[in-house]
């Protein structure tokens, strides 16, 4: 945790929103969602974003605060 925020550090390129996609996917798996219920909701050009999860479910945000920990 960084303050309020989650702080991921990507391995991706920026180029073609890849590290965007690689940010989505490793969201997805750590919460056990299917990565069609991550988006991003703001900062798609910028190192701040703003990720979104429709319907998380109970495991899912377990895992939130776990990770927060």
């Amino acid at each position: 945790m960084h303050g309020e925020a989650l702080k991921i550090r990507i391995a991706g390129p920026p180029q073609d929103q890849r590290a965007n996609a690689i940010l989505i996917d490793f969201i997805a798996e750590k919460l056990g969602v299917p990565a069609s219920r991550v988006r991003l909701r703001h900062g798609l050009r910028s190192r701040s974003k703003v990720v979104e999860v429709a319907a998380p479910g109970a495991a899912a945000l377990t895992s939130l605060r776990d990770w927060a920990a």
